[in-house]
């Protein structure tokens, strides 16, 4: 058996989280009784992991921030209202992006239910992809951000680990009958990570679903 190992050149869990790690919730208070600091530290983490991710793909002979698409996570935008990600995170994230291209198309990962932020990160930052996390309304997603966004989601994991298979597969059917499927470009997953330990028969029943009622007509744009 044959085993590949990947480079480690493009991850980055975003400024805020990553701020979050090293502060707490402690950060949010920075965010409010000191701006400046709040803003220095969330600029200096992205400058680093810059500097990291540039210096790694040369390491490894390959061109730096090779476009057009860029990848991010940034899990703790979750807990910031629209108001305060467009303030305080919005052109951190775009100039991430920018590092690749600023038309993208560009992908996000996104825990927790940070989908009030979907519209903004595909209109002003190019996100065209998005993996979900817990919880959401996959079909106001859709509705939210249109048919031509990818979309990855699915059952809760806390669902697929002590759920029946059952249960797993009348929330798939839920999931697929929600309008996600609009357009062709819904990749269904559990939402976020598998955990261990998941009973065989529930992914059984997740893929039965999928292949019962998620198929798209032959010729639909589902890439």
């Amino acid at each position: 058996m044959r085993f590949r190992i990947c480079q480690p050149t493009l991850g980055f869990d975003g400024p805020l989280t990553v701020a979050m790690n090293l502060r707490g919730i402690e950060l949010f208070t920075d965010m409010y009784e000191y701006p400046p600091y709040f803003r220095r530290l969330l600029e200096f983490i992205q400058k680093g992991v810059s500097i990291r991710t540039r210096e790694l793909h040369r390491y490894f002979g390959r061109t730096p921030f090779e476009g057009p698409s860029g990848g991010l996570a940034d899990d703790a935008i979750a807990l910031l209202s629209v108001d305060s990600y467009r303030q305080h995170v919005l052109e951190l994230h775009k100039a991430w992006y920018a590092q690749w291209s600023v038309q993208g198309p560009h992908q996000i990962h996104l825990c927790g239910d940070a989908s009030r932020h979907f519209p903004i990160l595909h209109k002003e930052c190019n996100v065209f992809s998005f993996d979900t996390g817990f919880p959401i309304d996959h079909g106001a997603v859709r509705r939210a951000i249109g048919p031509d966004v990818q979309i990855f989601g699915g059952p809760e994991v806390s669902l697929l680990l002590s759920g029946s298979a059952q249960q797993v597969y009348d929330r798939t059917l839920q999931i697929l009958q929600s309008g996600i499927m609009e357009g062709g470009r819904f990749i269904i997953r559990e939402a976020n990570n598998l955990p261990p330990n998941v009973p065989e028969e529930n992914l059984q029943a997740m893929y039965k679903c999928c292949l019962e009622h998620g198929t798209y007509p032959t010729g639909e744009n589902n890439g």
